[in-house]
This record gives C-alpha cells, structure tokens and sequence, in this order.
C-alpha cells in the first residue's frame, strides 16, 4: 500500500469515513445529552463505573481505559462529582484516587441507556445486515489491537476466528 498524502478514491473513502463516523457520534450524542443530560464522555465514565463488580475505578484506571490524558479525566470527573454522579476519595495508598457511582449517577446512566442504544441502533446497527456487523466488528476489533507501527497487539487482539476470505474478495 501507498503512504503519504492520501488522493482520489482513498481520499474520498476518508472523508466518507469522517462523516458517517462523525454523524453516529452525534446523534448518539444528541440522543444521551437530551435524555440525560450527559455526553458521551460522561456517559461513558459512568458506564465503566456501573460495569465495574464494586463500581469502583482508580481514577488512574479511568483515565488509561478511556485513552485520555490525566488532565482530561480529571476536569471531567470534577463536573461529573459536582453533579453529584460520582465520588471520589483517596485508596490510602499516596496518590491514587478511587471513582465510584453514586445512586444519583446510575438514576442518570439509566435514563441514559436507552437514548443511548435507540439512537446507536437506528444510526448504524439497523442498517447493516449481520454479515456486514460481523465483518466491521471484525475490522474494528483489528483496529482497536493496531499498534502505532502497524503491528498487532496481542494484548488487545479480539478473539475469534481468523480472517481467510473477505466478501467481495472473490475467494469465498
């Protein structure tokens, strides 16, 4: 494959791409942010909390789960504790601070949830068919272990079958 500046049919597959991801990004947004008053940031801090057995996250954890800056994470969790969804406190060990879900926080995250997963299925999931969400799920999941070099990280590598024949590919 060619590298540097992206041209003609790469170009326009790019651009596509920004709009189509763009536009669920938003409307899943929108949907959460008028249900509950969250965005999707918060909604997802507080959907990692309420994953969690004891609803409880090292700040630390938060932050590296979520791919962010320290800084990030610790401006939106000061708005998200002012509104009362989360508390946080000290581990007793130096530094580290812990993350839990408050009742009102998880009040929030259900009226959330529905928004949230009525707007991401009529922005995507309805559209495809379970062929086509096989096989992006099979190529984000490809995307989520990439290293920044182009190799794969095991650590991060979906399970499942391997890839031998793509459709369209005329192999299969």
């Amino acid at each position: 494959m060619p590298g540097g500046v992206l041209e003609g049919d790469d170009l326009v597959f790019w651009q596509t791409f920004l709009r189509w991801s763009q536009g669920i990004h938003s409307a899943v947004n929108r949907a959460v942010s008028e249900a509950a008053n969250l965005s999707v940031s918060e909604f997802e801090v507080l959907i990692r909390l309420w994953s969690d057995p004891d609803r409880t996250v090292s700040q630390h954890d938060l932050s590296t789960e979520l791919g962010w800056s320290p800084s990030r994470a610790s401006h939106l969790l000061r708005r998200l504790e002012a509104r009362s969804y989360i508390a946080r406190r000290e581990s007793g060990d130096g530094r580290l601070k812990l993350v839990q879900l408050t009742e009102p926080g998880l009040a929030q995250l259900l009226l959330a949830f529905d928004a949230h997963g009525s707007a991401f299925r009529r922005s995507l999931l309805n559209r495809l068919t379970t062929v086509e969400r096989s096989c992006l799920l099979e190529v984000m999941n490809d995307g989520v272990a990439m290293t920044d070099d182009g190799a794969v990280d095991p650590r991060q590598a979906a399970p499942g079958p391997d890839r031998t024949a793509h459709p369209g590919d005329g192999d299969a």
